[in-house]
Parts: C-alpha cells; sequence; structure tokens
C-alpha cells in the first residue's frame, strides 16, 4: 500500500472514562499458558503465552480503555489523521481518535492514534498497575497471531473485485500499486467492528487480522491488516510501516505484558 507521509499533528481536546485507583504495585497473575485476567477496570484484558513469560492483549485496546488513559493521564490529546476517500488516503485535520470519520462505540477498536500515542498509552498502564506494559515484539506479535483467518475472513467475503480498494465505503477507485482485491462490507461492517468479531488466534487472541492494523515494537511498523486493506494484506504475515508520528484511521494496537519471575 502507498501512503503519503509527512502530515503534522493537531492539538484537539479529549474526554473520556475514569479510571479506577491506581495500583501501588504489580498484580499476581497467572503464569499458565491460555489464561485470561486484567488488572483493573480500565484494563486491556490479557492471555498468558507459552512460557508464562509473556501476555499480550486479547483484544485491541478499545476506544473506552484508550479513553480511561486520556481522562486519567491527560494524554490522548492530538489530532489530524489520514482517512480514506473517494480519491485515496488523505490526512484530516478535524479527524481524532475520538471521530475517526466513522461511528464507534467504545467497543471498537481505537483508530487514529500513533506509534508515539500507544507508547504513551503503555508507559501509563506500567504507571497504573506497576507492571511492564509495552507494545509487543513482532515475534512476540506473529506468535500471538498464529492459527488466525486470512484473506476475506476478516472484514467481507467478497475477492472477486481487482484491481479496487476499499468498495465496502463506497468508492470505486483503483490503487496504482496492484494492492489486490478488497473484500467488501459483507460482514456489516464497513469500517471497524467491535473488538472480538472476527474469531481467535490458537492462543485466544482476536482480530489479529483485519479489523485495524496493530503497532508493534518496531519503530513505526505495524501488522495484520485492516478494514481498508486489500486481501493481500488479510494474513498474520502482512507488515507495513509508516512515520510513527502519523496517525491513520485504520491503525490500532494491542499490548503486551512482561510477567515477573523466573
Amino acid at each position: 500500500m502507498t501512503w503519503s507521509h509527512g502530515f503534522a499533528s493537531v492539538v484537539g481536546v479529549c474526554a473520556a472514562a475514569v479510571l479506577t485507583t491506581p495500583a501501588a504495585a504489580p498484580q499476581e497473575v497467572p503464569r499458565t499458558e491460555g489464561a485470561v485476567f486484567r488488572e483493573c477496570d480500565a484494563c486491556p484484558e490479557m492471555v498468558v503465552m507459552p512460557g508464562g513469560r509473556l501476555a499480550l492483549g486479547r483484544y485491541e485496546v478499545t476506544v473506552g480503555e484508550y479513553g480511561a488513559f486520556a481522562s486519567a493521564a491527560g494524554g490522548g490529546a492530538g489530532g489530524g489523521c489520514y482517512v480514506a476517500t473517494s480519491a485515496g488516503w488523505r490526512p484530516d485535520e478535524p479527524a481524532t481518535w475520538r471521530n475517526p470519520g466513522f461511528s464507534q462505540s467504545d467497543g471498537h477498536p481505537v483508530v487514529c492514534v500513533s506509534w508515539h500515542d500507544a507508547q504513551q498509552y503503555t508507559s501509563w498502564l506500567s504507571r497504573t498497575t506497576g507492571a511492564t506494559y509495552r507494545l509487543p515484539g513482532e515475534g512476540e506479535w506473529g506468535q500471538g497471531a498464529g492459527g488466525s483467518g486470512g484473506e476475506c475472513d476478516a472484514n467481507g467475503a467478497d475477492a472477486d473485485l481487482m484491481p479496487y480498494l476499499n468498495q465496502r465505503i463506497g468508492g470505486s477507485w483503483a490503487y496504482p500499486d496492484g494492492d489486490g482485491a478488497s473484500c467488501a462490507g459483507s460482514d456489516g461492517s464497513l469500517f471497524t467492528a467491535p473488538v472480538g468479531s472476527y474469531g481467535f488466534s490458537r492462543l485466544g487472541l482476536a482480530d489479529m487480522v483485519g479489523n485495524v492494523w496493530e503497532w508493534v515494537d518496531a519503530r513505526g511498523a505495524f501488522r495484520g491488516g485492516s478494514w481498508g486493506t486489500g486481501v493481500k494484506d488479510l494474513h498474520p504475515d502482512a507488515r507495513n510501516t509508516h512515520p510513527p508520528g502519523d496517525r491513520l484511521s485504520n491503525v490500532g494496537f494491542r499490548v503486551a505484558r512482561t510477567l515477573i519471575g523466573p
């Protein structure tokens, strides 16, 4: 996918839900593979990975969870986001994670957040819980994605629309780099869907393919395809990059937690 770069952020105002009292120290959490835990009311659900040394977010970070961060820490203030238009992906200064150009509920994956925004969120989550939260490494993300569905399982079921992308948003524009067929909105979601809509990987992680691309720890890299990409990118191996300060309406993230102990 071809992107244009260099879009400056515009400061915005954010309001969101109130977070519960921060934990003073890391809580005891399960170390058994597949165990699910959450360390505070506004924290993401986590799933323990094989070996018991790492947990990954069961879902992509939601609008509601990101809103708790924005409210409690004064973070998440910033607008300017790339959005899909009939002329391709274009910067939209008024667009923010609160208003990415389409309707979302608190249960949808947050978008229009940059790699830097995601890093700020994980830093806040670490301070709040006393644990070590971060973005997943690419190898960790790939392990979590194993067994995820690909192709049009993740935002539609129409693979015969070559050479067009984003038919489901009403456009009919050729994508010059041959990105491939799109998946029209036969899943009922033209843009993002609530987290958990596209099935689970073998290790119990939802939507590792489709819904939104996910930032990982490699600076400016994201994985897994989204509602706004062609069929070839709806695959666990799909990878893309963008300047880490840019925000996009089809890119979000999930978190990793380093587990304490031997």
